[in-house]
């Protein structure tokens, strides 16, 4: 007959077993519901350009913010606003609705996108802040916030500089890419007019050779027509 020590012993242990059985059961549970929360979750990215790529004073300036919901639930009551750029340095074409969108849904996989228009008024480097989104995911009542990307700085140039730019832009295909900045051009142009110089200053040579040649051929042949006067 087992001691009373060890049935108590046993009986411990027995205890101890299920216990952490049960415990490694809802564990599980848990993880396993996790799993299915996070396979259903609602995922607004938002992204944030510019176009065109070059902003030119004076010039409309189109910024374009896109939606994606990159989750697998829907996503609801999607607000995003965009703060626009520095209102001293550009102007708002239309209203200040513009900068801020409401969608009632978006389901998986869905684009969207809004747009509003600027004027740059002056050339420079400007800060670009994020456009901020929020949107009930997966419960309905927890409201997810976010931002896009930072554009960073905004570069905005004069006319005259976006001439500049063009212009080297169709040097660099004329010259099958070797002139390509204005540094390129100087070089270039270096060589080609010690080049230009020395062919025409050789022409010039040529020229005033052959002039002298002429200039004897006529003194000699008049100094002939003299000699033949006097000798008739």
């Amino acid at each position: 007959m087992p001691s009373s020590r060890t049935r108590a012993t046993v009986a411990t242990t027995a205890r101890a077993l299920v216990t952490r059985a049960i415990a490694i059961a809802c564990l599980a549970l848990g993880a396993r519901a996790s799993d299915d929360d996070l396979a259903t979750t609602a995922r607004v990215l938002a992204r944030k350009t510019i176009a065109p790529a070059m902003a030119v004073e004076g010039q409309n300036l189109t910024v374009t913010v896109s939606l994606v919901n990159a989750g697998t639930a829907e996503a609801r009551k999607v607000r995003v606003r965009d703060d626009g750029l520095d209102a001293s340095a550009f102007e708002l074409i239309g209203e200040k609705d513009a900068l801020s969108a409401t969608y009632a849904t978006l389901a998986p996989g869905e684009r969207v996108e809004y747009a509003y228009t600027v004027v740059p008024k002056t050339s420079g480097s400007f800060k670009a802040s994020a456009a901020s989104v929020s949107y009930l995911g997966t419960s309905g009542r927890e409201t997810t916030r976010g931002t896009s990307n930072v554009l960073g700085d905004v570069l905005v140039y004069t006319k005259t500089q976006r001439n500049i730019f063009t212009a080297l832009e169709v040097g660099k295909y004329l010259t099958l890419g070797a002139c390509k900045t204005m540094e390129d051009w100087v070089r270039y142009g270096t060589l080609f007019g010690g080049v230009a110089g020395a062919l025409a200053l050789n022409w010039f040579a040529l020229k005033v050779k052959k002039g002298v040649a002429a200039a004897r051929r006529r003194m000699a042949v008049a100094s002939l027509e003299r000699a033949d006067k006097k000798s008739s």
